[in-house]
């Protein structure tokens, strides 16, 4: 299973993909979500010790991405093993608004965006997205609300919009998770806590109207909090919003029910595959037992004919010899 997380920078993707494997081993759900190598317990690590610090994590880095392979299981389940892609915001950005339109770039393969050719980090980006199962939007509304910038709020609105418009990714499972939910309680309560009409409330309104929004397939909506904060007020009198200590992890639940359904699912798909193959493998030996019955069958008649064939051989000379003393009579005659 394959999950790419998207999202602007300061959205919060690595801090939610630390997080993940934080609040499922203190919660009492009955699952794992475990690192599968070194590398990802490494870079788990590292950032847990920032966030202890009561720090944030520096932003990926543009140019970087991650895949951090977890391994999620269920009490008395098969497990699933989950690769989840992390990339730069400004890389996703990029690659976002350079996929608005639906032509692809006419000296590539089609399946890359327009403009990929000429930088193989997005190509290979794209790609990623491309063979995930699962696609992640991380959205902070910050993004949508907050800027006095309004190029910047058009920005986000099309990152938005490209998400869940690409053609290419509506046939894929994918779904919208507000993060930092307890910044934007207030918001959500007004909303009746309904994440998608929060969202399509809030959009900005460059446009008339945002029937789009309404016409982007299955996609669900979830609101999440990666990490406990505690806001503080720094020298310049400015509130600060900095992880609590000791740091310990958000209202992850919606998210946790979310992936136990896509495991859930995936093990629904793997069992109708595993069960047509079995299906399959048992119609060829009914096939093979046929052609096997039709062959002896051929062989039982052709065994019959050749016997049939011997004795009119071997009963053939008693026959032949009066025929051939008559016939020499008749011509002596």
């Amino acid at each position: 299973m394959k999950i790419f997380v998207m999202g602007s920078e300061g959205a919060g993707k690595t801090v939610f993909v630390t997080m993940l494997s934080r609040y499922i081993s203190q919660s009492d759900c009955g699952l794992t979500f475990e690192p599968a190598d070194y590398e990802t317990s490494r870079y788990i690590v590292g950032v847990q010790q920032v966030l202890g610090n009561g720090e944030w994590p520096p932003s990926t880095l543009v140019g970087q991405s991650f895949v951090l392979r977890w391994n999620f299981s269920r009490r008395g389940k098969a497990g699933h093993e989950f690769a989840i892609y992390d990339a730069a915001g400004q890389d996703l950005r990029m690659l976002l608004l350079g996929v608005t339109g639906n032509e692809a770039h006419a000296a590539v393969a089609s399946s890359l965006p327009a403009g990929a050719g000429e930088n193989t980090h997005l190509a290979s980006l794209y790609d990623q997205i491309s063979q995930s199962d699962v696609l992640m939007y991380l959205l902070d509304m910050e993004a949508l609300i907050g800027s006095q910038d309004a190029q910047e709020q058009n920005e986000n609105y099309w990152l938005l919009k490209t998400f869940l418009s690409h053609p290419a990714w509506k046939t894929k499972e994918r779904v919208v998770l507000l993060s930092k939910k307890d910044k934007y309680e207030a918001l959500l309560q007004s909303n009746g806590n309904d994440v998608k009409t929060c969202i399509k409330e809030h959009l900005p309104r460059f446009y008339s109207t945002s029937h789009w929004f309404d016409d982007v397939g299955a996609v669900q909506y979830l609101a999440f909090s990666s990490v406990a904060v505690e806001t503080t007020i720094n020298q310049q009198g400015t509130p600060m919003r900095r992880p609590s200590k000791p740091f310990r992890p958000g209202d992850m639940s919606a998210l946790v029910q979310y992936l136990t359904g896509v495991a859930d699912r995936s093990e629904a798909t793997e069992e109708l595959i595993r069960r047509g193959d079995r299906e399959v493998g048992g119609l060829a030996w009914i096939v093979l037992f046929i052609i096997g019955a039709f062959l002896v069958g051929l062989a039982f008649r052709g065994l019959l004919l050749c016997c049939l064939f011997r004795q009119s051989t071997e009963a053939w000379p008693a026959v032949a010899t009066p025929l051939t003393g008559l016939d020499f009579m008749y011509q002596a005659t």
